[in-house]
């Protein structure tokens, strides 16, 4: 993975090409840093400086498929195409938490009110959970 240094219009910036080239979900950006999963079929998940674009922190994730994130009180919380929502801090890359939910998931995470949203198949339908922050503990009342 190599960043460079580049020209948009008048403004300069960077850009990173995350190998091997996948589909990537959008980025979250929060505590100066631009947080992205690697791509659909990647086992991926990065943090860059937002100012820089040199690499904080990597994480590799047990399931495929890291999808776009939502930043949350020091934490980013995402979800593998193959199953599993994960809240990992932000500022270290340190995983938290993570609950396998059903494969797959399809659906970017919501985050309010200290509860994470989420879509997930179970019985031959979807549901829609909420589960507590960080400890993605369901969450009942």
């Amino acid at each position: 993975m190599e960043m460079t240094k580049a020209t948009f219009g008048s403004r300069q910036g960077w850009r990173v090409a995350l190998q091997p080239g996948r589909a990537v979900a959008t980025p979250a950006v929060a505590h100066g840093l631009v947080l992205v999963g690697g791509g659909f079929g990647s086992h991926d998940f990065y943090a860059f400086d937002a100012r820089s674009g040199e690499l904080a922190w990597h994480l590799k994730t047990k399931d495929d498929g890291p999808t776009a994130a939502v930043a949350w009180d020091g934490h980013v919380v995402f979800n593998t195409e193959s199953c599993t929502l994960m809240v990992t801090e932000i500022a270290r890359g340190r995983v938290v938490a993570e609950r396998w939910l059903g494969d797959p998931l399809l659906a970017q995470p919501a985050v309010a009110h200290g509860r994470v949203f989420m879509v997930f198949p179970d019985r031959g339908t979807h549901w829609l959970g909420a589960f507590t922050l960080p400890a993605l503990e369901p969450a009942c009342t």
